[in-house]
């Protein structure tokens, strides 16, 4: 069950910077004070970063290097019971939104949608980049072989 062709120098890189990588960014936007600001604005912001995230995993999905840590375990779960990485995710984010219920901590619309959406944005985004990825490729193979 061990998903070894997942894991490597990115997996530990991940591990290693994943608190530098979130605290910056956090120390950045906490002045603009969007908990003040209109509900439009701030659902506004929750798209863009939930799509943000989304992002950096399904990107992170296509190093050779290795994946992130818990996505090398979804992967394994989701090919091991034949079900998508959506599912899985889903799934995952929701028993940890439990526990974290459980042991009285807040859960609003962010968690919600970030439960219900992060799973499917990162799908959609890894197939997006694997496409762009392959059509880069062969754009690259058809210029080697006029170059020729």
């Amino acid at each position: 069950m061990i998903n070894r062709r997942s894991i490597g120098i990115n997996t530990i890189l991940q591990t290693l910077l994943i608190g530098i990588c979130v605290e910056i960014p956090m120390r950045m936007i906490a002045p603009l004070e969007f908990a003040t600001k209109a509900l439009w604005i701030r659902f506004l912001m929750i798209v863009i970063a939930q799509l943000c995230m989304a992002f950096s995993y399904a990107w992170m999905q296509t190093f050779q290097m290795g994946m992130g840590t818990l996505d090398a375990i979804i992967y394994r779960i989701s090919k091991f019971f034949h079900v998508s990485y959506a599912t899985v995710r889903i799934c995952y984010d929701a028993s940890f939104l439990l526990l974290g219920g459980m042991l009285g901590g807040v859960i609003g619309f962010g968690s919600i949608f970030s439960l219900t959406t992060m799973g499917l944005f990162t799908y959609y985004i890894r197939k997006y980049i694997g496409t762009f990825m392959e059509t880069r490729y062969q754009r690259m193979q058809l210029e080697e072989r006029k170059e020729q």
